[in-house]
C-alpha cells in the first residue's frame, strides 16, 4: 500500500512539473528569432505575416521602414471574498482563593479581502526595415506586450 502512494505522489510531482510555463528568456529568444526571421527576405512576407502596417516612413537614403503598433488597457481586480482569521485574547481570571490564572481564548473571525483594481497599458511596436530592393534589412520591437 505504501509504494502505491509513493508511486502516485511522484505521478502527481511530474506532471505539476510538466504545467510550468516556459521562462520568459526563452520566450524572448523565441520570439525575436521569429523577428529575425525576416531579415534578407522580401518585404511581401512581412506582409502576408503582420498585415498591411499601420505605418511607413521613408529615409532620406531610400529605405522603408513598417511600422505595426497595438495599444490596449486592461483592468483587473476589484473582486472580493470573505476569509477566516483566528483572533487569540488573553485575559486574567482572580481564582476564590486570589492567585490570577492567564486564560487564552481562540476565536474564528470572518475578514473581508479584496484585490486592488489595476489599470495597464499594454502596447507593442513592431518596425521593419526595408532596403531598395525590397528586402528586410532588421527588425525591431519595443514596447511591454510584444513577446508572448
Amino acid at each position: 500500500m505504501r509504494r502505491g502512494i509513493c508511486t502516485a505522489g511522484l505521478a502527481g510531482l511530474m506532471l505539476l512539473a510538466g504545467c510550468e510555463t516556459v521562462p520568459y528568456a526563452q520566450r524572448l529568444a523565441t520570439y525575436e528569432a521569429g523577428l529575425n526571421a525576416f531579415v534578407g527576405r522580401s518585404v511581401d512576407e512581412v506582409v502576408i505575416a503582420y498585415g498591411v502596417p499601420g505605418s511607413t516612413f521613408t529615409l532620406t537614403d531610400g529605405r522603408q521602414v513598417l511600422q505595426y503598433a497595438s495599444e490596449r488597457t486592461v483592468t483587473s481586480g476589484g473582486d472580493s471574498w470573505t476569509s477566516w482569521d483566528t483572533v487569540r485574547r488573553t485575559r486574567s481570571i482572580r481564582e476564590p482563593d486570589g492567585t490570577v490564572r492567564q486564560v487564552v481564548d481562540e476565536q474564528q473571525v470572518p475578514v473581508q479581502r479584496i484585490n486592488p483594481i489595476v489599470t495597464r497599458d499594454l502596447r507593442c511596436v513592431l518596425r521593419f526595415v526595408v532596403k531598395a530592393d525590397k528586402t528586410v534589412e532588421s527588425a525591431r520591437w519595443d514596447g511591454n506586450n510584444c513577446v508572448p
